[in-house]
């Protein structure tokens, strides 16, 4: 979710903001990073889930398996939807500071007068309108989860 501008401060120059832009960024990339390891978590815990569930299918521990993966998977959900707004959480903050360093088009003439002082500008962008992978993702969590809850009913009626 997206808060309102910051102002950041003229005073502290064109090397501090770069700095602070790259920071943020880091920061950025590392709790997007943390989200993706998580997915990948995500997708080992459900095939574990489903292997235990097929190999215990005679048991209560096949419906138990697929349903501990499917709290499991809920509660890496939420997770993963709290590393999409940490995540997101200085965007609105780098764009600022971004606009005040290099406003409108001016980056490539500021990039080909400085000859590479300072770092190749990144756009920092706006939200996408309409579904986001993010949005998709969770869409994954939700059919995984009910997915392991068809798996367990068909398990402990012993139709798998």
């Amino acid at each position: 979710m997206l808060q309102k501008p910051r102002q950041v401060p003229k005073a502290i120059g064109v090397d501090g903001a770069i700095t602070l832009l790259q920071i943020l960024f880091d920061h950025y990339e590392h709790q997007n990073d943390l989200k993706w390891g998580r997915t990948q978590a995500l997708l080992g815990l459900q095939v574990a889930g489903i292997a235990g569930c097929w190999a215990a299918k005679e048991s209560w521990a096949g419906p138990g398996a697929v349903l501990l993966a499917a709290i499991v998977t809920f509660a890496l959900g939420l997770v993963i939807v709290r590393d999409d707004e940490c995540r997101d959480a200085n965007l609105r903050l780098m764009q600022d500071i971004e606009a005040m360093l290099l406003p409108g088009d001016e980056w490539i003439a500021d990039v080909k007068q400085n000859r590479g002082k300072y770092p190749v500008r990144i756009r920092v962008g706006t939200p996408p309108s309409g579904i986001a992978g993010s949005d998709i993702l969770i869409g994954f969590v939700i059919g995984f989860i009910g997915i392991d809850f068809a798996l367990a009913i068909c398990a402990a009626m012993g139709s798998l």
